[in-house]
């Protein structure tokens, strides 16, 4: 009974999905994904009590990966030599990114464009938050194990670099003329980029 509820669950959410891209969360309507499913809309309120509700069951996938790609960045090496000169380092951050970007892209520019008045639509906001807080605890870490290193910078140009990245996956989610080589060649030389940026800042006044 409980497999047969999941698979239930499962197709509830995959119309849901299907609808949402299509109509955006204010033109999608319960009856539509109902008639889709081939069930009541009383049915579908069995397993999601709200629209809302299913919007934000559609994203957690999505959201789930984002938490991931804070909880990899929190872990990150403090050693500048690993940072920036591990031959992995720009695959292994390009591959965080992909693992978000490839799967989720609709789900993406749902939570970008379509998300205000739902119950995710502070999450993108607050996530950044999080990650401008780490980032500052991050240096300061790198600060006190290599005194030589100059990373005292304003908390503003922080909250850039946060930005920055926000913006990387808003542009792929909105654009979507953009391919696969597209994707992984913007990501790639972003990472690049700010690799050598971060490498300027780290040893400028070393």
């Amino acid at each position: 009974m409980q497999r047969l509820k999941d698979n239930v669950r499962q197709q509830i959410i995959s119309i849901a999905r299907t609808e949402f891209i299509r109509h955006g969360y204010k033109g999608c309507s319960m009856n539509a994904i109902a008639d889709e499913l081939n069930m009541s809309v009383g049915n579908i309120y069995r397993y999601y009590r709200s629209k809302d509700e299913l919007f934000s069951a559609v994203l957690q996938p999505a959201i789930h990966a984002l938490e991931r790609c804070f909880e990899a960045n929190s872990r990150r090496s403090v050693n500048p030599d690993e940072i920036f000169n591990s031959p992995s380092a720009v695959e292994d951050i390009s591959m965080i990114l992909l693992g978000i970007i490839q799967p989720y892209r609709e789900e993406l520019k749902l939570l970008f464009s379509e998300s205000k008045g739902t119950s995710v639509e502070s999450y993108f906001e607050q996530l950044l938050e999080r990650f401008y807080e780490s980032g500052q605890t991050y240096l300061s870490r790198i600060q006190a194990e290599f005194p030589s290193l100059n990373l005292r910078l304003h908390p503003i140009f922080i909250r850039l670099d946060c930005l920055s990245w926000s913006n990387l996956l808003q542009v792929i989610s909105m654009n979507p003329e953009l391919n696969e080589d597209d994707i992984r060649s913007l990501v790639d030389t972003y990472i690049r980029f700010n690799q050598a940026g971060w490498e300027q800042i780290f040893f400028k006044n070393k």
